[in-house]
């Protein structure tokens, strides 16, 4: 099997059962939320609906397991889950700070775990991403920026959670943002599509590989009151637009070695 077809192979297993999770583990209140949401903006996920269970199976936040037991899929838990640790113990978002702009050994402290739901998980990332960084202007006055734009550093996070791979080979890596002085590099385990490449990325045309789970975050809000995913394909652009109206260099996108990093700089700086 070549790369490319090996690459496709890990599309949706986000769709796959919990073999482990029962159908009382999602949080119920979020999802009827979910559910409100697309009916309210005119979706027919309800329509001719027998109960709740069979628009659960429409939306693939419940589907059968090797025995036919109807059970959570991946995506419900990690996106509407009370804690999806339970199921998937090593799935969060680690962020770690490198005095050492060169030394990936060079790090202080312990990496900070940033867990649960994945909306949760996000905002906490970028919450602690933030501390870490200087901040332009009086701390306390209402023009004060951080030196990297919250919207570039929770565009990138978000990006690693929704589109990193999520089959078994991969379970056991997070997204692991890392500070260093003169920059913030975010990983995300598993490298692109077969149908994306460094290249295109630009383009705004969505194809993500996790198509449940960014299905179900286009319906949740994170802490700032927005939806976490758009779909629209304009992840990138975002970033590049937030980071060049601050005066950045734009973000530099790699896929190289099992993984995909962006990186996010943290002043005005010519990595070549």
């Amino acid at each position: 099997m070549n790369d490319a077809a090996q690459r496709n192979v890990h599309r949706n297993v986000d769709r796959q059962a919990a073999t482990d999770a029962h159908l009382e583990d999602p949080d119920h209140e979020a999802i009827t939320a979910v559910i409100d949401h697309m009916t309210d903006q005119g979706s027919t996920i309800t329509r001719g609906a027998a109960n709740e269970t069979e628009v659960l199976e429409r939306l693939n936040a419940v589907a059968e397991d090797d025995s036919g037991e109807l059970r959570p899929t991946m995506a419900a838990l990690l996106a509407l889950g009370v804690y999806p640790q339970k199921f998937y113990p090593l799935l969060f978002v680690t962020v770690t700070s490198h005095p050492v702009a060169d030394d990936i050994t060079s790090m202080e402290g312990t990496p900070r775990i940033c867990d649960g739901p994945m909306p949760l998980a996000i905002d906490s990332a970028v919450t602690h991403v933030l501390s870490l960084l200087r901040t332009h202007g009086p701390k306390a006055s209402p023009g004060a920026e951080k030196e990297i734009p919250e919207e570039a550093l929770r565009e990138a996070i978000t990006n690693a959670v929704l589109h990193r791979d999520y089959s078994t080979y991969s379970r056991s890596q997070q997204v692991r943002v890392k500070v260093y002085p003169d920059r913030v590099e975010i990983s995300s385990p598993g490298g692109m599509k077969a149908s994306r490449s460094v290249d295109n990325l630009a383009e705004g045309r969505p194809d993500p590989r996790n198509e449940t789970l960014v299905r179900l975050l286009s319906q949740v809000r994170n802490s700032q009151g927005r939806y976490v995913a758009n779909n629209q394909g304009i992840g990138i652009p975002r970033m590049v637009e937030a980071m060049c109206s601050h005066g950045l260099p734009a973000p530099i996108v790699e896929d190289t070695d099992g993984e995909v990093v962006v990186t996010l700089y943290r002043s005005l700086y010519n990595p070549e």
